[in-house]
């Protein structure tokens, strides 16, 4: 069978080989529904760009292909790059797209189309059964880091959340604090994706971490005050929202010792209305941030639980390749480990 060309696509999107050198470069101006034609065609030929053609014809199919989630803080970047390097160790090639579009799967099906023999998806939570489905029925094993599926032939790589975040609430009940303002994340469990149910692990990060730091706050006699720990953000790790968080904390008859954040953006967020309202860290206020992305970039440089990236790479190959032997075989979870990192910022106040 004839391998479709530029020109091809071109033809059944309707639109010029120009735009579709567009949308497959993602450069220049190109309307919404004119990119969704372009794809939707892309997908329909299974077409491959020249450039990657020849990589296939080099590579012997050993491509892996990853979606990743643009994270501002270079969180996913960091785990997209230990798997690179063992990749390459392991004589594959891997091919990184950043999916922030909202149609990922016509985006998986051009991957399909490149005669991937595995998939890694770095925190997308988004994808269909149906989906999960024709991956395992094509014999193409999918690893997913960080926000995990419950779906046969799925295997998860997570981090160990729950435990770093219990882990906090011990050391904080250590250093004398009792009142302790949590600044989470809302959290969703399964959700529909273009109107097909997706097969979320059971507890998603956001509500890992809130679920391990709560138990904590319980076994080492936190105050479980609601005002401190159960008013979740709803926009997602960003700067205001830590702001915003901390100012309802400080109008409190009874304000917290202490902010645990859930990410270092979070905690810049909060430091920032400390320093507006004259408050120092960690004079006034104990300050832990979450991820240790900007941490040691923040002044002062603040405590934060980092993760070790250092194998995620080996166990994201290994967990592919055993199932590459075996497709069916039953699915696996594995946990990233976590660590606290001290800088300062967790002051004793006993």
């Amino acid at each position: 069978m004839k391998k479709a060309s530029m020109i091809d696509v071109a033809k059944v999107a309707g639109v010029s080989t120009a735009t579709v050198g567009r949308v497959i470069h993602n450069n220049g101006s190109v309307k919404p529904e004119t990119r969704a034609k372009v794809e939707a065609a892309i997908a329909e030929l299974s077409y491959v760009p020249n450039q990657m053609a020849r990589v296939l014809k080099s590579s012997k199919s050993r491509i892996i292909g990853s979606l990743f989630h643009y994270s501002p803080n270079g969180l996913f970047e960091r785990m997209s790059q230990s798997i690179v390097d063992e990749a390459k160790r392991r004589n594959f090639n891997f091919l990184e797209i950043d999916a922030r579009r909202e149609d990922e799967e016509t985006t998986i099906e051009q991957l399909i189309g490149m005669q991937i023999v595995g998939l890694v998806l770095i925190a997308k939570p988004g994808l269909s059964e149906t989906m999960l489905q024709k991956l395992k029925l094509l014999n193409i094993p999918v690893v997913a880091i960080e926000r995990g599926y419950d779906f046969p032939g799925v295997d998860n790589l997570i981090l160990d959340d729950y435990g770093a975040c219990y882990d906090v609430a011990r050391r904080l009940a250590e250093y004398g604090h009792k009142r302790v303002g949590f600044i989470s994340v809302e959290y969703r469990g399964n959700r529909l994706v273009n109107n097909k149910l997706s097969r979320v692990l059971d507890g998603s990060v956001e509500k890992r971490r809130h679920d391990g730091f709560v138990a904590g706050v319980k076994d080492f006699g936190l105050d479980d005050d609601p005002s401190l720990i159960d008013d979740l953000m709803q926009d997602g790790y960003i700067v205001e929202g830590g702001y915003a968080m901390m100012e309802k904390f400080l109008e409190l008859d009874n304000p917290p010792t202490a902010v645990f954040a859930l990410s270092d953006q979070i905690a810049a967020g909060a430091m920032q209305c400390l320093h507006k309202k004259g408050m120092k860290v960690p004079e006034d206020m104990s300050v832990i941030g979450y991820e240790n992305l900007l941490a040691k970039y923040l002044v002062p440089q603040i405590d934060s639980v980092a993760l070790e990236y250092n194998n995620i790479g080996e166990m994201v190959m290994s967990l592919l390749i055993d199932r590459m032997g075996n497709i069916s075989m039953p699915s696996k979870t594995k946990y990233i480990d976590m660590k606290y990192v001290e800088r300062g910022t967790l002051k004793k106040i006993y």
